[in-house]
């Protein structure tokens, strides 16, 4: 085994070790190569990759996760070997590579997820300090032979009823419409659970992520009161046009919240997902939001290996485990 420092020309190879470990969320070359184009010049990111006769067999990276977290000293790492050379201690080698930088890093959280599939990621994880804070139910729903469930109708027009209307963010006509999507999007975002607290982007950032390949912005479905926006869903296509689409965030005003905007949004977004002949949605919700897991359960959606996430915080377990 050779470890050495990822190239630019390594990314096709990394996508494929990467699609092959998840194969339930695939990521196309052309989003992957716009999430790297639009790094900000002082983010921290180092990255490696190992190779079996010069064949690329995993990779892993460290990166600074300060444009997102509001907790200076923050980092996400990544790492994952191809299902097919695992077993040879190539994962171990490229995380201690990575946590041994640490030493050389104002740290204070390494933030990293795994799948939990009976792999040896998550063992691998806890043996180094990380601890287990946050569990992501996923699902799939195929909407090929989807059919509404039995509340579909009900739910939408009790929406009506008290008040509210749905439409595209293409549709509305209103010159204030994209600082309007952006304030309520970043309350949305804001308010997820998670293991972290994050830091909510100015508008020049949630342009440049609305203008990822991934996204479609003129077809992020509102609910409106009036002329306030007070919920949203939005479909994303992270392995492109043509693949499944995943729910990237179903919310709404805490101010509208126990009204059914929520699930009047999921039932539209699936509704036109289908007639748009989407395949397949995937979707991943906390385990404790029963709001939004009920609502998915009425879909149909069908559980697959949820996703476990991890925080090493500095001066818990600094030292590498030996296995």
């Amino acid at each position: 085994m050779k470890i050495r420092r990822f190239q630019e020309a390594d990314l096709p190879r990394r996508l494929e070790i990467a699609n092959a470990c998840f194969p339930d969320w695939p990521v196309s070359l052309e989003s992957a190569s716009y999430q790297r184009r639009t790094l900000r010049n002082d983010s921290y990111l180092l990255e490696f990759v190992a190779l079996d006769d010069g064949v690329m067999t995993g990779y892993a990276n460290l990166k600074s996760e300060e444009r997102h977290v509001v907790e200076p000293g923050t980092f996400g790492l990544e790492a994952a070997v191809h299902p097919g050379h695992r077993g040879r201690g190539h994962g171990r080698t490229l995380l201690d590579l990575l946590l041994g930088h640490l030493a050389y890093l104002d740290w204070r959280q390494v933030l990293a997820g795994c799948q939990d599939d009976g792999g040896p990621a998550r063992g691998m994880l806890q043996r180094r300090g990380f601890v287990h804070e946050m569990t992501d139910v996923c699902s799939r729903l195929d909407l090929v032979h989807y059919s509404p469930p039995a509340d579909h109708d009900a739910a939408l027009a009790r929406f009506r009823e008290r008040g509210y209307r749905m439409a595209t963010y293409g549709d509305l006509d209103d010159p204030d419409k994209e600082e309007k999507l952006w304030a309520l999007y970043e309350e949305i975002e804001h308010d997820m659970p998670g293991t972290v607290e994050h830091k909510k982007a100015d508008l020049a950032e949630w342009r440049e992520k609305m203008a990822s390949p991934v996204r479609r912005i003129e077809e992020i479905l509102l609910a409106l009161d009036g002329d306030a926006l007070v919920g949203l869903t939005e479909l994303i296509y992270p392995a492109g046009p043509e693949d499944h689409a995943i729910i990237e965030s179903t919310g709404t005003r805490a101010t509208h919240r126990g009204r059914g905007v929520a699930t009047a949004l999921k039932y539209a977004c699936v509704d036109r997902a289908k007639e748009n002949g989407v395949p397949r949605i995937n979707t991943g919700n906390e385990r404790n939001n029963e709001a939004i897991l009920k609502i998915n359960r009425r879909l149909g959606f069908e559980p697959i290996p949820p996703w476990l996430g991890f925080t090493k915080r500095r001066g818990v377990s600094d030292e590498p485990a030996r296995e």
